[in-house]
């Protein structure tokens, strides 16, 4: 998995938790993890990671991939359907592992039985941290050409999922979810020129979503030559602004990068929104890193380390106007 989200949903975290898991392989479904709590277990069982469900998400109008369903603004209506991912009795049989859990192959052909939605590569996954808002997800498709999508997303979408869980009647068949587009890279005039391969991201607490590219298709930065970057993204209006971006110059004395015409190698990653652990009225500070993938010799050899890279901050004053700060 990439990165996974608990939902935070008042009455239903008293003694359940559901857990949203994004898959990080090309035509994967999006994974919902449900589990009751256990008053007197131990930790994994009064926590309910224990004897859960697994279910996928599935369409309700039968849309299967991003050649059905693409294009930011618009969106789908589903509901999140079980399949069997632990049986004891069958550990060590063809579809299970010695312990009981289901094989990568037995998921994947449940995921086509059931008909879920292929997204093009499922990666990171942010939970709203608005006041009640905790039933909605951000997720990052980084975006690939498969045979099931037939090159309907190259370079990435940005999703929102909302997900509705009736308090009173939780079973397997009654968790729904509505699914928007909230940016679609292969929107026309898109296509290499706004948020290309979205990957890791942070739904902050100014209604930001922040994103980091992570470049995952070989023409990537070939028309607009823009290095890897990190992207504002109102989704409400799905209006972007490009506010970081990876600067090939900075490479330590006595290292080496091996490939600096290879645009798109280095990626930042795993941003998170540290603002309340600083006293910075009036300004928004996110933390995040650099892999730079191709830096290597001097201290990276000497230190035994695998390549080059940074921890970063970066900081940014908020304007307060009408609606959202920004």
């Amino acid at each position: 998995w990439e990165s996974a989200t608990a939902l935070n949903i008042p009455g239903f975290n008293d003694t359940h938790v559901a857990i949203l898991i994004g898959d990080d392989r090309a035509d994967a479904a999006l994974l919902l993890y449900v589990g009751k709590k256990q008053s007197d277990g131990n930790f994994i069982e009064r926590n309910g990671l224990a004897n859960g469900t697994l279910y996928m998400w599935v369409a309700n109008d039968g849309s299967l991939s991003p050649a059905d369903w693409n294009g930011t603004g618009t969106s789908r209506s589903g509901k999140f359907v079980a399949v069997e991912n632990y049986n004891a009795a069958q550990a060590g049989t063809a579809n299970f592992d010695h312990l009981g859990f289901a094989t990568q192959a037995y998921l994947d052909s449940q995921k086509g039985s059931i008909g879920a939605f292929n997204f093009s590569r499922p990666e990171d996954v942010h939970t709203n941290p608005a006041p009640g808002k905790g039933n909605q997800i951000v997720f990052a498709s980084t975006g690939r050409n498969t045979s099931i999508n037939q090159g309907a997303d190259l370079w990435g979408t940005t999703y929102v999922v909302d997900v509705k869980i009736n308090l009173g009647r939780i079973q397997v068949d009654n968790i729904t979810a509505d699914i928007s587009i909230v940016y679609d890279g292969d929107d026309a005039g898109k296509q290499d020129f706004g948020i290309r391969s979205p990957d890791n991201l942070v739904w902050a607490k100014d209604g930001m979503v922040y994103i980091q590219e992570d470049r995952s298709i070989s023409t990537f930065g070939a028309a607009s030559d823009e290095e890897t970057s990190i992207w504002k993204l109102n989704p409400k209006t799905s209006a972007v602004e490009r506010i970081g971006q990876i600067d090939r110059t900075a490479v330590p004395a006595g290292q080496v990068d091996s490939s600096p015409s290879d645009l798109g190698n280095w990626e930042s990653s795993g941003i998170i929104d540290v603002t309340d652990e600083f006293n910075a009225e009036g300004e928004r500070v996110l933390f995040f890193n650099t892999q730079a993938h191709s830096v290597g010799e001097g201290t990276i050899e000497t230190e035994n380390l695998v390549q080059g890279g940074q921890y970063l901050f970066i900081s940014k004053p908020e304007v307060k106007g009408k609606g959202n700060k920004k």
